[in-house]
């Protein structure tokens, strides 16, 4: 039996098409992107960061691994989520299970080294990576191979109304949604057409109901392709508001409203971004400028 979409559109109902398999990740790949997906804290900024490595993804994350044989972890957010962080460090809430119990397992994230800031940040969008040097042995970073890049978005067959998932923590710094700190899931769709987004004008808009504290989050969607289980699209910059001003014969103010679309910088930035990492870590520490 398919399932069908209902699109609603400006009074009228639309019965679009039998949802294809493609419009969803394989199983498990929502998991592995939850998985990978944590709160990122610091005094000024909470929101979201997600952690990748260089690797194929056909083999573990090696705890025992040397610093010359192990493969580089990426801390990724928004660029105004760590810029907005005070002082030299920031927390990044793991996961650790014991006896089948996931609880948190905070640890400290080095964000400055005095006023040289640790993170690389692209130069014309709001992405930022870090280098992660905490404990292997707590985390499930998504390879390097689930970000899309410019080809996979010339040839993923995304359309307007295609499904994808946020995965964040909204209203961070007031909402915990439980225990464990694992994000939230929720379900929209790509509000805009895909050939828009282009090296020129890598950004889209997301269908769903975002917050404060999403800022940084992946945005998932579905591959089209059995060979592979899914994609990053993106990661969240912003939300569109609408603001009204209304005037009373004793007061007057304005009113902002959130337009339910999520700004989101195409997955191809953050793929720029950490070559700019990696080129900037070849460099002799003493010969370093600020890394951003």
């Amino acid at each position: 039996m398919h399932n069908l979409v209902w699109i609603l559109c400006g009074g009228c109902v639309l019965l679009g098409s039998p949802v294809q398999a493609g419009e969803f990740p394989a199983a498990g790949f929502r998991r592995q992107v939850v998985e990978a997906t944590h709160r990122f804290e610091g005094t000024g900024s909470t929101a979201t960061a997600f952690l990748v490595t260089d690797s194929s993804g056909d083999e573990p994350v090696d705890a025992e691994a040397t610093e010359a044989t192990k493969s580089p972890i990426y801390l990724i957010t928004a660029a105004h989520v760590v810029e907005k962080m005070q002082g030299e460090s920031a927390k990044l809430l793991l996961r650790k299970v014991v006896e089948g119990v996931t609880s948190r397992q905070p640890i400290e994230v080095r964000i400055r080294d005095g006023d040289r800031s640790l993170w690389k940040k692209h130069p014309e969008h709001d992405v930022a990576v870090l280098s992660f040097e905490g404990p292997r042995e707590d985390v499930h970073p998504l390879p390097v191979t689930a970000l899309a890049d410019w080809e996979v978005w010339e040839k993923g067959g995304w359309e307007p109304g295609s499904l994808l998932w946020s995965v964040g923590y909204p209203h961070a710094g007031q909402f915990d949604p439980e225990p464990s700190s694992y994000p939230l899931v929720r379900l929209g769709c790509l509000a805009t057409h895909p050939a828009t987004t282009t090296p020129q004008r890598p950004l889209f808009l997301a269908e769903y109901n975002t917050f404060e504290g999403d800022s940084g989050g992946p945005v998932v969607a579905g591959s089209g392709d059995e060979r592979h289980p899914g994609w990053i699209l993106g990661l969240v910059h912003g939300q569109h508001f609408l603001n009204e001003t209304y005037r009373l014969r004793y007061e007057e103010g304005t009113i902002r409203k959130r337009l339910g679309c999520a700004i989101t910088i195409a997955s191809p930035v953050i793929l720029e971004t950490m070559d700019m990492l990696d080129a900037a870590r070849a460099v002799p520490e003493a010969e370093r400028p600020p890394t951003n």
